[in-house]
C-alpha cells in the first residue's frame, strides 16, 4: 500500500515526514467542506493525522478521518472528530476527553463502584455529566 495509507508503527517516535500534520481547534477547509455537504475524498482522509502531545516528550498519532465539528470560544477550542479506531472524540483545548468507543469503559467505573456500596441508591447527584453518559449509567440502578 502506499505509505500515507500504511498506519505507523508504535515504535516510531516521530511521524514519517511524508504524512502531513493536522490538528483540529483551527477552523479548516475539512469543517468548511462538511458543512458544505462536500466530505473530502477517502484517499485524502487517510493520509491525515492528529497528533496530541500528551506532555513529558510523549505523544499520541492517530488517523483522522473527519473533522465534524471546529470552534474556539474566549474559553476553549473544541472540536468533534473521528480519529478512525476511537470513533467519534471530543477534543478540548486539543486534549481528547471523550471517545465514543472507549467512553462506557470510563463511565461504568465512575458510577457502579459508588452505587454499588449503597443500599438502594434513591437519589444521586451529577456534577457536569453534560454528555449524559453519567446518567445512562446511573439509571441502571432500578432504585434511582
Amino acid at each position: 500500500p502506499h505509505p500515507s495509507t500504511r498506519p505507523l508503527p508504535s515504535c516510531h517516535a516521530t511521524p514519517v515526514p511524508s504524512l502531513p500534520m493536522t490538528t483540529p481547534s483551527k477552523p479548516s477547509a475539512d469543517a468548511a467542506a462538511l458543512a458544505s455537504g462536500n466530505p473530502q475524498p477517502d484517499s485524502e482522509r487517510r493520509s491525515r493525522w492528529y497528533l496530541e502531545d500528551l506532555g513529558g516528550g510523549l505523544g499520541q498519532l492517530s488517523a483522522l478521518h473527519e473533522v465534524s465539528h471546529s470552534t474556539v470560544s474566549e474559553f476553549q477550542a473544541s472540536d468533534i472528530v473521528d480519529l478512525g479506531v476511537f470513533g467519534r472524540t471530543l477534543i478540548i483545548d486539543q486534549k481528547i476527553q471523550s471517545c465514543g468507543k472507549d467512553e462506557r469503559v470510563y463511565h461504568e467505573s465512575l458510577v457502579h463502584p459508588a452505587l454499588t456500596i449503597v443500599n438502594n441508591p434513591r437519589k444521586v447527584f451529577i456534577g457536569g455529566g453534560g454528555e449524559g453518559a453519567t446518567a445512562r449509567e446511573v439509571l441502571r440502578h432500578p432504585s434511582v
